[in-house]
C-alpha cells in the first residue's frame, strides 16, 4: 500500500511539475509575442530624411526599434502590437513627409518637409567658413502635442504623440574656425640636459 502511494506522489509531482514547465512556456510566448518585427518601403533620399523617418516611427507610442536604410529605403521597425499598429507608424511618417505604400503626405505636410531645415556653409579656406541657417521656417507647430500635459502622472499623459515642431521658427549664423594642429618632433637625441 505504501508503494502505491509514493508511486502515485511521484507521479503527481512530475505531472504538476510538466504542467508548471508548460504554463511557464506559455508565459514566455505570450512576452515574445507582445513584439513584432516588421518592414516596409518609406520614401527618402539623405541622412535628414533618416533622422526624421526614425524620428517619427519611435515617437509613435508602442515602437521600440526603427531603422530606415537609405539605399533600399526600407524601415525596420519593432513594436508592440498591443499599443499601436502598422497604419499608425505609417500614418505618423506621412504626416512627417515620408510616403509609403498605403499612406502619402499631404501637400502641407510635403511643403513643411522642403522648407522646414535648409542650412548653408561657405567654406573661405581650409581653416575658415561661415554657415547660415534656419529651422521651421515655415513656423508650423503641432497643437497639443503632449497630450495630457497638465497631468503627467495621470492615464491620459501621452508624450509620444509629437510628429511636428514644437517650438516657432528660428534662424542661426555663425563662423567655424578649425585649429591648425600643432606638429612637434622630438628626436631621442636631442635633449637639453644643462
Amino acid at each position: 500500500m505504501k508503494l502505491i502511494l509514493y508511486i502515485s506522489l511521484i507521479l503527481f509531482s512530475f505531472g504538476f511539475q510538466n504542467t508548471q514547465e508548460a504554463n511557464d512556456k506559455l508565459i514566455y510566448q505570450d512576452k515574445i509575442q507582445k513584439t513584432v518585427k516588421t518592414s516596409f518601403w518609406v520614401n527618402g533620399v539623405c541622412d535628414m530624411c533618416q533622422n526624421r523617418i526614425q524620428k517619427a516611427a519611435l515617437n509613435t507610442k508602442g515602437v521600440k526599434m526603427a531603422n530606415w536604410v537609405i539605399k533600399t529605403k526600407i524601415l525596420t521597425v519593432i513594436y508592440s502590437d498591443k499599443k499601436c499598429s502598422v497604419d499608425q507608424i505609417k500614418k505618423n511618417l506621412a504626416k512627417a513627409g515620408h510616403d509609403t505604400v498605403d499612406y502619402k503626405a499631404t501637400s502641407e505636410d510635403y511643403d513643411n518637409l522642403r522648407i522646414n531645415e535648409h542650412a548653408g556653409t561657405k567654406k573661405f579656406s581650409n581653416y575658415f567658413s561661415v554657415y547660415l541657417g534656419g529651422e521651421n521656417l515655415s513656423n508650423y507647430t503641432q497643437e497639443n502635442p503632449i497630450l495630457g500635459s497638465s497631468n503627467p502622472f495621470g492615464s491620459t499623459f501621452d508624450s509620444s504623440m509629437i510628429y511636428a515642431p514644437v517650438h516657432g521658427r528660428t534662424f542661426y549664423i555663425g563662423l567655424r574656425y578649425k585649429i591648425k594642429k600643432r606638429e612637434e618632433h622630438f628626436d631621442g637625441d636631442n635633449h637639453d640636459n644643462n
